[in-house]
């Protein structure tokens, strides 16, 4: 059974456009809403217009 056919039965470029857009999406959202993870940007000089797609999530610190 397909529940979405639209992104389940996307091609690799569809799905790597989605997947660019929900990144930028969360990562505007967590950078206005949480302050911790504000910090950590912005300790390495990051805005979420930083954030382009997917190629940069190398760029993003993560935390344990």
């Amino acid at each position: 059974m397909i529940w979405n056919e639209k992104i389940e039965c996307a091609d690799r470029a569809e799905m790597r456009a989605i997947q660019s857009k929900r990144l930028q999406d969360t990562v505007t959202h967590i950078y206005h809403s949480v302050p911790s993870y504000r910090k950590k940007m912005q300790e390495v000089g990051l805005t979420p217009h930083d954030i382009h797609g997917v190629d940069d999530l190398k760029k993003l610190p993560f935390t344990t």
